[in-house]
């Protein structure tokens, strides 16, 4: 376990959490929890900590939830609402014109590994027109305000690694930092252009066998698989597979969801060794009886990569397949449990142990 890049995780003041701790991780999570108790947060707090708050995670994650107004390529504007949309990464949704706001995300107790995020307002009034918002064309013009605006500004290690106005579609990061290539599933799967650039990292590796092996777990009949453009005019490539005792390419496609979802997955995995993969509604596409396979697939890749997993699910199905597996895999499967306590959300922790006492005995800790 000592290879495990987080071994605990302290989230504070974002979103639903003023202050969620983990005190231990293991190499595959799965996080379970009612409704808006902030599963989705948790994934979305570690896409910011492996990717230092960069300016298009930011966004992208905003973009996810409709909390960013598109402005339609506009480099200025009158009016605050786009930013001020922004609260919602904060606890509390505060009036960013009146409470300081910000939020860290801290890993393994060490405050040298910390991100702080946090809103700094600016705004003057230009003569004869009253107060105006204006989106940043360089950040050294803060010091003379000359143009103002909302920006974010984050730090790592105490060193300023990032900040951008948000709603600027190029971005405006004063650095360039050191990233993980941590890779975030949404609950609806990778899209086209992503899973065919998965592809591009992974063919003429071992992660290629690796991929074909994933999709046997639901057609033993898969002997190749390629990216192909169905026409000249067609700019994103899609999957195709070769099947025993089919002569003409099968579009993956119409083998159903499960076949995309699987191979995005697998793809996923084999592309981000030493870092992290994040799975919004693990369980999605998959029917009940593929799911031990799919976690075993998981726990073997992640542990022969050095691959961290982080997966949500809802599903009972799911957690009873993911206890089988951490059976196998002593150590390296934790359950944790998200619970709402009086406002303030509470992680409870379950090893493979518990885990199987509690699958075994059906009580409830989703």
């Amino acid at each position: 376990m000592s290879d495990l890049l987080l071994k605990s995780l302290e989230i504070e003041g974002y979103r639903s959490f003023r202050h969620l701790r983990i005190p231990q991780l293991g190499r595959v999570n799965l996080v379970v929890g009612k409704n808006n108790v902030g599963k989705t947060a948790l994934l979305e707090a570690l896409r910011l900590y492996a990717d230092k708050a960069r300016y298009k995670t930011v966004r992208a994650i905003l973009q996810a939830r409709n909390e960013l107004p598109e402005l339609n390529g506009q480099r200025d504007y009158v009016g605050e609402a786009p930013f001020l949309e922004v609260k919602n990464l904060f606890h509390g949704r505060a009036d960013l014109r009146q409470t300081p706001v910000a939020f860290q995300i801290k890993a393994d107790d060490d405050p040298a590994r910390t991100l702080a995020v946090a809103i700094k307002w600016y705004q003057v009034t230009f003569q004869d027109e009253g107060p105006r918002l204006l989106l940043l064309q360089d950040l050294s013009s803060l010091g003379s305000l000359a143009n103002v605006a909302a920006h974010l500004e984050a730090t790592y290690d105490e060193k300023k690694v990032a900040a951008y106005q948000l709603s600027d579609p190029w971005g405006l990061e004063q650095q360039k930092v050191e990233v993980s290539k941590a890779q975030f599933i949404p609950t609806d799967g990778l899209g086209r252009k992503a899973i065919s650039e998965l592809w591009d990292q992974i063919a003429l590796t071992d992660a290629e066998e690796s991929a074909l092996q994933a999709l046997r777990l639901m057609e033993p009949g898969v002997q190749r698989l390629n990216f192909l453009a169905r026409d000249k005019n067609e700019a994103v490539r899609i999957p195709f597979v070769k099947l025993d005792g089919v002569t003409e390419p099968v579009h993956l496609g119409s083998m159903g969801e499960g076949m995309s979802r699987l191979l995005g997955l697998a793809m996923a995995l084999a592309s981000v060794p030493n870092s992290l993969l994040l799975v919004d509604e693990v369980e999605t596409g998959f029917h009940y009886s593929i799911l031990p396979q799919v976690w075993r697939l998981i726990f073997e890749t992640a542990a022969k990569l050095n691959v961290q997993v982080f997966a949500t699910t809802h599903s009972w199905d799911c957690i009873e397949a993911f206890q089988a597996a951490a059976t196998q895999h002593p150590q390296a499967g934790l359950l944790a449990r998200l619970e709402n306590r009086e406002g303030e959300v509470r992680a409870t922790l379950f090893d493979e142990k518990r885990l199987a006492i509690a699958t075994r005995e059906q009580i409830e800790i989703r």
